[in-house]
């Protein structure tokens, strides 16, 4: 017998053991308090502290694993065929059974213990990875079985992220809920900041097997720090008959939370093409400007963003969020109207430019933490796993639309005049859509 199964089998066993682990790991103390409007019983402070500590630091991993993994794949498969076509039908094929899914993931997620479905998120992506690296270094290269591992990660990464969404309500206090989530945006901001450095780094060191197995082993590590939160053992859920329409219906019954569903649908529609069609089009097509100015970019829109996360989680105060829906709009408009008439200044563009991508990171998350902890805190408990792949998938399918209209609109007015338009756009619509409304939640809105 080669010496092929007898290493597979020291993965495997690796794996029954963390999996052991997770079933024996004995309870954590924790203190709770009364019962809160959710139905949910309040954490103490020290609970909360310690749960933020943890669940901060296993998304850390999480995503800076993934994160790297994600930044190599795109070079592995140029680096395989040779062709961009390739990956965008392979991240195409790989997205369609996680939008089938996600209509479902709430009504299977409702009512179950959180925790343990991100634990148990965690150990099947280190068991798909570990196959990956098997795959990959004692079979042939076959793309379709790449394809299936992806999607089927795909899916489970989904899952990840509605549960993440909506275990705040579980292990946080309602009026801790914004500062849980400023941490979690200063993480997941730092992680697009690190990922790629590390990514590239290691891919042209070491190759995509090495890749693979950090991966797994982050997740490893997120399961192991995820075990450590402390979660109510005691849930008093009723067990109601479940269904996807009824998800819809709450939405749609409620007013703000309807306007609001439609102004997140509206950002990624509008805004989310800036990174793929409109930045490109921008800097690399009308200016020529290096990869290097270029990705300088992203790291202006990644720290605007922490500086704004960190700002919120340390001293968190109550703000109209809706001016801010209105500044990042602002600043489409500028940035379009700037690259279209500073030509021939370029370098006096490029700066300008720059500091509006870290204004544009800074306001956009001064959009998406209070937005997230307002559903997190209005949605019922019980059917926020629901809620949340609703959102997930509905930024899915807009997202991509987006990017297709955005680049029809490049292709007919430029990237300058298509960025301002896209930002006159938003603005129009957010008016009349917050005109429409009738807020109960002033202090917020």
């Amino acid at each position: 017998m080669d010496k092929t199964p007898g290493k597979l089998r020291t993965l495997n066993n690796a794996l029954i053991f963390s999996v052991h682990f997770y079933n024996t790991v004995s309870p954590i103390p924790c203190l709770y308090g009364k019962t809160a409007r959710s139905g949910f019983p309040i954490p103490t402070t020290k609970t909360m502290e310690r749960n933020l500590k943890y669940y901060t630091a296993a998304r850390f991993v999480n995503l800076l694993g993934t994160g790297i993994y994600s930044i190599c794949v795109p070079l592995f498969l140029i680096e395989q065929f040779q062709t961009i076509f390739s990956t965008s039908i392979f991240y195409t094929l790989i997205q369609i059974p996680s939008l089938l899914f996600l209509p479902l993931l709430g009504i299977f997620l409702e009512n179950k213990n959180l925790k343990h479905v991100l634990l148990e998120s965690n150990v099947l992506s280190a068991v798909l990875f570990l196959f990956l690296i098997g795959y990959m270094l004692f079979a042939k290269h076959q793309i379709w079985l790449f394809i299936l591992f992806s999607a089927l990660e795909k899916i489970n990464s989904s899952c990840f992220n509605v549960a993440s969404n909506s275990i705040f309500a579980r292990i946080f206090a309602v009026e801790t809920i914004e500062k849980a989530n400023g941490w979690k945006s200063t993480v997941d901001n730092l992680t697009s900041v690190l990922a790629p450095v590390f990514g590239t780094f290691i891919y042209a060191g070491f190759g995509l097997n090495i890749v693979i197995l950090l991966n797994a082993f982050s997740f490893l590590i997120s399961f192991l720090f995820l075990t450590k939160i402390s979660y109510p053992e005691t849930i008093s859920a009723k067990r109601t008959r479940l269904s996807l329409s009824d998800g819809l219906r709450y939405i749609t019954k409620n007013q703000e939370l309807k306007t609001l569903f439609i102004a997140f649908m509206l950002l990624n529609f509008l805004v989310m093409p800036t990174a793929n069609v409109f930045a490109p089009g921008i800097l690399k097509i009308d200016y020529h400007f290096s990869d290097v100015l270029y990705g300088l970019t992203s790291t202006a829109v990644c720290l605007g963003a922490i500086l704004s996360s960190l700002a919120i989680s340390l001293h968190p105060k109550r703000e109209k969020i809706t001016v801010f829906f209105y500044m990042q709009g602002a600043l489409m408009i500028v940035s379009g109207v700037l690259a279209y008439g500073l030509h021939a200044t370029p370098g006096l563009f490029y700066w300008l430019y720059l500091m509006l991508c870290g204004l544009s990171g800074y306001f956009s998350t001064k959009v998406n933490i209070p937005l997230m902890a307002y559903f997190q805190k209005q949605v019922p408990a019980h059917q926020q796993t629901r809620f949340f792949s609703l959102l997930t998938l509905s930024a899915n399918l807009m997202s991509p639309c987006g990017t297709l209209y955005a680049g029809t609109l490049c292709n007919q007015i430029g990237s300058s005049m298509a960025y301002a338009s896209n930002g006159l756009l938003l603005v129009l619509v957010l008016r009349f859509l917050f005109r429409k409304s009738r807020w109960k939640n002033n202090t917020l809105f």
